[in-house]
């Protein structure tokens, strides 16, 4: 699965034949390689980091853990 991008500028799509604007830092609805590209080689959009669902697990630990000082 592709990581969605996030608009680091307000971006026009246009989906389902409507045309959008995605403010920035909202992510991009799904996109066509080249406007991807696009996108990304103007610095108008950049990859979504990973979230704490993916990856090696290291995030769920820091999710559950309870604050200093709190029993």
């Amino acid at each position: 699965m592709k990581k969605p991008l996030i608009a680091q500028v307000a971006t026009a799509v246009v989906v389902d034949g409507q045309r959008q604007i995605i403010p920035a830092g909202q992510p991009l609805p799904e996109l066509d390689t080249a406007d991807e590209a696009a996108l990304l080689a103007a610095k108008a959009a950049r990859q979504a980091p990973e979230t704490a669902g993916e990856g090696d697990g290291a995030h769920a630990a820091a999710a559950t853990a309870v604050p200093k000082g709190k029993k």
